[in-house]
């Protein structure tokens, strides 16, 4: 269970996975060492009373076996035969962990971060899914990645196989080494950014709550690591096309996309190419009405 971690060097306050308690190791953000403490060591700290018994109360509830609505998709991602519904919960669960991680980055940094970090000539270099580990609870694995060689280094190859539950939708199936379920979308007016340029939610004209930033797409061929992602120049704007080339899903319910106010989605595979091209553009002055198009998802 994630819990909050207040740096006492800096001040970052990220949510940090429960089994990173008790590690050593450098702050995302000022390099400082810092000690994890255990989730209730960090409630201590904080000094909010009534915390740590509300915690407590939540552990024995799911201890009965009674799954609250915040912490459905954990409970979910245990169940070895899940139906396709509870697998569309959690990979919503898991947008929505992207998307609380995507609003912290771009609260530490006045951006979201782009989809592909490139070099001074432009090559592409890393991926957002990399930058984002902090916020995400991923502390140590972000410490081991090089950021002076690229995705497919010496060192940070090594990492391909270290893909975080959190991207990786419970319905997919085995793919590329590492595969990712979730991608951003990229390209002049998107969200992702065009070039390395990142984007503000104060570029965002259609407002945030309109706009999508994070696809789900089932066997994308994507590497976690790797930095691709799809780009508003290849994509026909349709949903479930073969062969991983935009937003797909096997979820009966539709596509789950991450909304840039970090709120989720079902796109319903009806939806036409024209309204689905104004959801992926930020700026273009077109507010569509999702209600025909899309559903929320638990």
């Amino acid at each position: 269970m994630p819990f909050s971690f207040v740096c006492p060097h800096c001040g970052l306050e990220t949510q940090v996975a429960d089994r990173y308690a008790g590690l050593t190791g450098p702050c995302a953000q000022c390099g400082q060492t810092v000690t994890v403490p255990s989730w209730q060591e960090a409630i201590r700290a904080r000094g909010k009373p009534g915390v740590g018994l509300a915690l407590a109360v939540i552990v024995l509830v799911l201890a009965g076996g009674v799954a609250l609505l915040g912490l459905f998709g954990h409970v979910l991602l245990e169940l070895p035969q899940a139906s396709p519904d509870m697998r569309q919960i959690q990979c919503a669960n898991n947008l929505r962990r992207i998307g609380v991680a995507l609003q912290q980055y771009h609260n530490a940094y006045r951006c979201f971060p782009p989809a592909i970090v490139t070099d001074a000539q432009g090559n592409p270099m890393h991926s957002w899914r990399v930058a984002i580990l902090p916020y995400l609870g991923e502390h140590w694995l972000y410490a081991q990645y090089d950021w002076k060689e690229p995705w497919n280094g010496p060192n940070n190859r090594n990492l391909a196989a270290s893909v975080p539950s959190v991207y990786r939708c419970p319905a997919a199936t085995s793919g590329v080494v590492g595969e990712t379920s979730y991608v951003m979308i990229a390209g002049a007016g998107a969200a992702g950014g065009d070039g390395g340029h990142p984007v503000s939610l104060a570029d965002i004209r259609d407002g945030a709550s309109n706009t999508v930033i994070v696809v789900e797409v089932a066997g994308s061929q994507i590497g976690w690591t790797t930095p691709r992602d799809l780009r508003l120049e290849d994509l026909s704007f349709s949903l479930n096309e073969a062969g991983g080339q935009g937003p797909s899903s096997t979820h009966p319910a539709g596509v789950n996309v991450l909304f840039c106010d970090g709120s989720v989605q079902a796109l319903v595979p009806s939806v036409d190419p024209g309204t689905l091209r104004r959801l992926l553009l930020y700026r273009d002055g077109m507010v569509v009405d999702l209600r025909p198009f899309a559903q929320p998802v638990p």
